[in-house]
């Protein structure tokens, strides 16, 4: 049997993204006989009816007998990816990792652990590669990313899904099975059914080869990123034009993001053509312009007076607890105290818990200012450029209109990102929805 080590801080608390599946039952029986603190989330999507429903209980019963904290919420997925517009696999992945932060933040968990797996490493580069991906895009799934709210780490990315399965059986750990996992009209399960066995006939040893390249292309991606970084916050130019097309591309991909538009290639190899030449201006998806002035590009809004957009001006509103309707009657926040440990995700990023203890006189709603700074990890970071990175598949209007929640003076926290620090861990939720 395949012998699975975690390299886990034992001082620690994690939380267990808990499907049901081989792949995180395997890693429940790994933490538990490996003597680490954590607790179990499971999301049922109301994709597969009462298979769903089976998987939950499944869950639940497993973290009972162990005596593992479980927590667990229901979301109609296919609603919410009609709504916004994205596919199933989308759509879940986003309201999965939304209720899995919010519980963090609830219990002050720093750690979600997935079980991920090097099948599930493979299946992504390829699914990646076939929609053209960039460089960033080949770097497959990261053993460790940052979240809004702690962080996610894989602890069996270069564990084999066999073996994972084998590992179960062998100690006799049931597990439950998706069907819908056999339908190869999803293109992860055509990749895992049809082209994964090809390669393995290939070459035996191909899903460790993949892991080898997506962790060089991950790596390579970082440091350009980090570069580019040098760069994003003044396009002079003639620097943006001397520089090496993976900074000068990533530079002004950043930059763009920032300014609220969401460029494709196309629009940021016409960018870089634009440094080249010293002129020029190219409307952006986001109804934001690229202009060369003053020996920069710039953005601005498009089709207006190259100037910073006015945020609506709108009186502030006091928040008390229940339903609090704020400008045009299209935007409602709502305070309840969570009564127990079956959370709510109301939409996706724009639900935060605060701490009530901290709040000194009265939370108030109030539209966005420019030079907003909230205090994140220590730093007061600039409100606009969060939003521009963790909004950006909102429309411009709409991010442009969302509401400031603050106590006196302080920043307490916006729609889409991080809660303020001091104002972590509580149980009073606060959330944004948009009619």
């Amino acid at each position: 049997m395949k012998d699975f080590t975690l390299s886990l801080d034992r001082d620690k608390k994690y939380l267990l993204g808990l499907s049901g599946g081989a792949d995180s039952v395997c890693l429940f029986h790994l933490l538990r006989t490996g003597g680490y603190s954590f607790c179990a989330a499971h999301i049922n999507h109301e994709i597969r009816g009462d298979e769903a429903r089976r998987d939950e209980d499944f869950c639940r019963t497993l973290c009972t007998e162990y005596g593992i904290e479980f927590y667990s919420a229901r979301l109609d997925v296919p609603a919410i990816a009609k709504e916004r517009g994205e596919s199933l696999e989308e759509a879940a992945r986003e309201v999965r990792y939304a209720f899995f932060e919010q519980v963090m933040r609830a219990e002050n968990i720093p750690v979600l652990l997935t079980a991920h797996n090097a099948d599930d490493n493979a299946e992504t580069l390829l699914l990646s590669l076939t929609r053209g991906c960039t460089l960033s895009g080949a770097g497959g799934i990261a053993s460790h990313r940052k979240l809004n709210f702690g962080a996610v780490e894989r602890p069996l990315l270069g564990y084999q899904k066999k073996d994972i399965v084998a590992f179960c059986n062998e100690n006799s750990y049931p597990f439950v099975t998706d069907r819908t996992n056999s339908d190869v009209s999803y293109p992860r399960n055509r990749v895992r059914s049809n082209i994964l066995p090809e390669l393995e006939a290939i070459n035996p040893e191909f899903l460790a080869a993949f892991a080898r390249f997506t962790e060089s292309a991950r790596l390579d991606s970082e440091f350009l990123d980090r570069e580019a970084e040098k760069f994003a916050d003044d396009l002079e130019i003639s620097v943006i034009a001397k520089l090496p097309h993976p900074i000068a591309s990533r530079a002004i991909a950043v930059a763009a993001h920032r300014a609220g538009a969401a460029p494709e290639a196309i629009h940021v190899e016409a960018m870089i053509g634009m440094a080249k030449d010293g002129r020029g201006s190219l409307s952006l998806p986001g109804s934001v312009r690229a202009e060369c002035l003053g020996g920069r590009i710039v953005f601005v809004a498009d089709g207006r007076e190259k100037k910073t957009l006015a945020y609506p001006s709108f009186e502030p509103v006091i928040l008390n607890m229940g339903e609090n309707p704020l400008w045009s009657g299209k935007i409602i926040i709502s305070c309840s105290e969570l009564t127990n440990t079956s959370a709510q995700v109301y939409n996706l990023s724009t639900s935060a818990l605060i701490n009530a203890d901290k709040i000194k006189g009265q939370l108030y709603a109030r539209p966005r200012r420019e030079g907003d700074r909230i205090l994140i990890r220590g730093m007061h970071r600039s409100v606009k450029k969060l939003i521009c990175e963790k909004a950006s598949h909102v429309e411009l209007s709409k991010r442009r209109s969302l509401p400031v929640i603050c106590c006196g003076e302080e920043i307490v926290w916006v729609p889409f990102l991080d809660v303020a620090d001091g104002y972590k861990g509580g149980i009073l939720t606060i959330n944004y929805c948009i009619d």
